[in-house]
């Protein structure tokens, strides 16, 4: 489902809302040192990303954001700072 994200929805390849409604989690890497997850915590959807090229269970989370609502919006958001900080971690 496209989200008019231009280069993120090229990038992310993340399922749509009804996904994350039914309390499913989405992992994801662009990279081997660009990894994260998004999971429904209730009536938000909270975002984490590690920087290692390891699962979830055995890595470090190195930022989480856990306030995008759980909507289609809330969703766009989400993928709209996975992506900044995408951008972020590219530049170093």
């Amino acid at each position: 489902m496209k989200r008019d994200l231009g280069q993120a929805d090229e990038l992310f390849d993340i399922p749509a809302i009804d996904f994350f409604v039914s309390k499913n989690d989405y992992f994801g890497s662009c990279n081997s040192k660009f990894r994260y997850k998004l999971s429904n915590i209730g009536e938000t959807i909270k975002a984490e990303i590690w920087h290692e090229d390891l699962c979830y269970d055995k890595a470090n989370v190195t930022e989480e954001k856990d306030d995008f609502a759980l909507t289609a919006e809330g969703l766009t958001d989400s993928i709209r700072w996975l992506f900044q900080e995408y951008e972020k971690s590219s530049r170093h």
